[in-house]
């Protein structure tokens, strides 16, 4: 049988060592193995992400990580800020809203990247704006945004940020200890080659005090 390579960002083609794990026998999820196997993956997924915080592994695709920490970090009704350049930043805002905010798009051509001034002056303008979700790197036109200015100009209002890094951690450095991140989203099968299922989200220290603070929240079911 004829096997084709797969020349896309995902999913992508996985090595055979990787599949010939995936082949053993199950082991409780409950157990000791799994455990020693999952603490094990959560500390080589630190040191991909330079994350020192706590990173969760979640059954799903990017988006089911995505809407657990828009949902889990915003109240009800809140203002996210969105910068939309492609097909997946755009899917961003449809996130926010299922997730009971209000998504603040700032729109650019697709094709070019975000400008981290006109963020600068998006928030300085419009009032109320409690997070800034933004993607790091737009598949949809190939764009690699600038991760440090646009966490820099959010932290310079003390707003925390959510990285939709699902096409890039991995491929390039992300540094969310370094740039104080403080959720990050990527998956198991764009740039770290494995298969599809799994959805990957780093929550710092800082993410947990804002997650502290009161105020209804929108629930899943």
């Amino acid at each position: 049988m004829v096997m084709k390579k797969m020349f896309i960002v995902g999913p992508v083609d996985v090595f055979e060592d990787v599949l010939a794990v995936m082949g053993e026998q199950v082991v409780a999820h409950y157990g000791d193995d799994f455990v020693r196997l999952y603490r094990e993956t959560q500390d080589l997924t630190r040191m991909v992400l330079g994350a020192s915080g706590d990173v969760f592994l979640m059954s799903g695709p990017g988006t089911a990580g995505l809407d657990a920490c828009m949902g889990s970090l915003l109240h009800t009704g809140e203002k996210v800020l969105i910068p939309v350049s492609g097909f997946f930043s755009d899917r961003l805002t449809a996130v926010a809203r299922g997730s009971g905010l209000e998504p603040v798009v700032e729109d650019f051509e697709w094709g070019t990247p975000v400008e981290p001034e006109r963020l600068r002056k998006r928030l300085a303008q419009e009032p109320g704006i409690k997070a800034l979700a933004f993607v790091h790197h737009e598949t949809s036109t190939g764009v690699l945004n600038p991760l440090d200015e646009i966490v820099g100009v959010a932290h310079e209002f003390g707003l925390p940020v959510i990285v939709d890094a699902v096409a890039s951690a991995g491929g390039v450095p992300v540094d969310v200890d370094r740039l104080g991140i403080e959720f990050l989203v990527t998956v198991a099968n764009k740039a770290l080659e494995a298969p599809p299922g799994l959805s990957i989200v780093s929550v710092s220290q800082r993410a947990w005090e804002w997650m502290d603070k009161g105020g209804p929240r929108h629930h899943g079911w």
